[in-house]
């Protein structure tokens, strides 16, 4: 029987229709990009400065722009507004992250566009990020919310929580897990199944700068970019995971809420250095909490039933009793070599 056997006709239009609108992602960047250069255009050749009204109506209209139509899952924001000791001081920075839709490969991609403005300069970096869902995962999804648009609120969510801890555990997949990783799914409602995969969209980042002095083309930082990319392949329900799965979406979840602000704060430099207004005023040993953040979430997996957890094995398909579970060998690890 189709999993969506029970939905209806009704039910199956609306996913139609869900997923007609949500293909459309890739339109919001170059219309976005679009506003940016008629701004620029207009204020920087005639050797002006952007107005604070400017600033505000620029991103009230990029928001409206990049949240209508299921374009925009999540924001990063910061703002130092102007006073009357700095009238022109206002300053205003986002990180916006949507997917994009790759009808070939059948897959989302999950995207970034920065935007930064003061008076006296505006500029964006857009990023293709490496990390994808399939859209088999997003109708395994289905099964525990309502519609796509949550199906991949869901995933985006997840991805931008776990996308700086998927770097330490990068070489546990590859020299350990034969380059299978999962990670829990917002709100611990499952765990989303996935491979790292060679990285095909190479140096897929670019942006711009505006002053009075013209435009200037932006180069971002490529390296962790132009990394192997995780590519989630499935989503597993509570109820069908075994033990070992369940054990690890645990320890997960929970590490993962403990160490929320600094993993963020981590994320933030590691994938946007050039952000400065979101990355201002960090602690001062900030270097050394994220680097003992890496290092402890690491030695959890040498725990091998921990480790095994990450994995989506189909020699366990069948969900396994505690006891069954406890009797079943544990696979020889396979070294594979790094993606190039």
């Amino acid at each position: 029987m189709s999993r969506f056997g029970s939905l209806g006709i009704d039910g199956i239009q609306k996913i139609a229709a869900d997923q007609a609108a949500v293909r459309q992602l890739s339109n919001s960047v170059p219309a976005a990009i679009g506003q940016l250069l008629h701004l620029a255009g207009k204020k920087f050749t005639n050797d002006a400065r952007l107005t604070t009204k400017d600033i505000i109506d620029l991103f009230d209209g990029m928001n409206a722009q990049m949240t209508a139509d299921y374009q925009s899952f999540a924001a990063i924001r910061k703002a130092v507004p102007a006073t009357r000791v700095h009238p022109k001081g206002e300053k205003r920075e986002t990180i916006y992250l949507s997917l994009t839709h790759d009808q070939a490969t059948r897959c989302y991609q999950l995207t970034s566009l920065r935007l930064a403005a003061t008076a006296r300069k505006l500029e964006y970096i857009f990023m293709l990020l490496p990390f994808s869902i399939s859209e088999h995962a997003v109708q395994r999804l289905m099964e525990r919310v309502p519609t796509e648009k949550e199906a991949l609120k869901v995933v985006t969510e997840s991805m931008i929580e776990w996308m700086i801890h998927l770097i330490p555990l990068l070489p546990i997949a590859q020299q350990r897990n034969n380059g299978h990783m999962g990670i829990p799914a917002s709100g611990k409602i499952g765990m989303l199944y996935g491979d790292f995969i060679p990285n095909e969209a190479m140096d897929c980042a670019f942006g711009s700068k505006w002053d009075n002095f013209g435009e200037i083309p932006i180069r971002p930082n490529a390296a962790l970019i132009n990394g192997p990319t995780f590519l989630i392949k499935t989503f597993v329900q509570p109820t069908k995971l075994r033990p070992d799965q369940i054990t690890t979406m645990e320890l997960m979840h929970a590490y993962q809420l403990e160490n929320k602000k600094i993993a963020d704060e981590f994320r933030n430099v590691l994938f946007w250095p050039d952000a400065t207004l979101i990355n201002k005023d960090l602690p001062k040993d900030h270097d050394e909490q994220t680097q003992a953040l890496s290092d402890t979430f690491v030695k959890v997996f040498d725990d091998p039933v921990l480790l095994k957890g990450l994995k989506r094995s189909r020699d366990y398909e069948i969900g396994l009793t505690a006891t069954d579970f406890a009797k079943a060998p544990l696979n020889e690890p396979t070294v594979s070599q790094p993606a190039k």
